[in-house]
């Protein structure tokens, strides 16, 4: 019986991830069921990707972890005080780092170039002391 439960913990956090923390899935505007399916068949990829991190005790992984979760401080998400990291907000961390990883692979713009947009979009703030 306490397996049974277990199990459905696991499942109602992959349904917490993918609707309310994470992934937004009640938003989600494919047209088909094809179209939701390869979304969900993603979307459950990023949470296995984020539980298994979670988990993972290695350096490599910590360093992980502390990175994905400095991506969302800087989205404004919080969480308590004295938590290293919890899944939705690695998993947010996670897509803000595909994200950028994508628009450095897409650009034929350099790092300082890029910078420099930022600066002018934004010419209050100062780029040289967070990035």
């Amino acid at each position: 019986m306490a397996l049974w439960y277990y199990w459905r913990w696991r499942i109602e956090s992959f349904y917490k991830l993918l609707k309310s923390h994470g992934q937004e899935a009640e938003y989600w505007q494919q047209e088909s069921g094809e179209a939701i399916a390869r979304h969900l068949l993603v979307a459950t990829m990023a949470c296995v990707v984020v539980w298994r991190l979670q988990r993972e005790t290695t350096p490599q992984a910590a360093e992980t972890r502390r990175i994905l979760i400095r991506f969302i401080r800087l989205s404004g998400r919080q969480m308590k005080h004295k938590v290293e990291s919890t899944a939705p907000a690695l998993l947010a961390g996670y897509f803000v780092l595909l994200a950028m990883l994508q628009l450095l692979e897409q650009t034929d713009h350099t790092l300082d170039q890029l910078k420099s947009i930022a600066a002018n979009a934004l010419p209050f703030v100062n780029l040289s002391e967070n990035v």
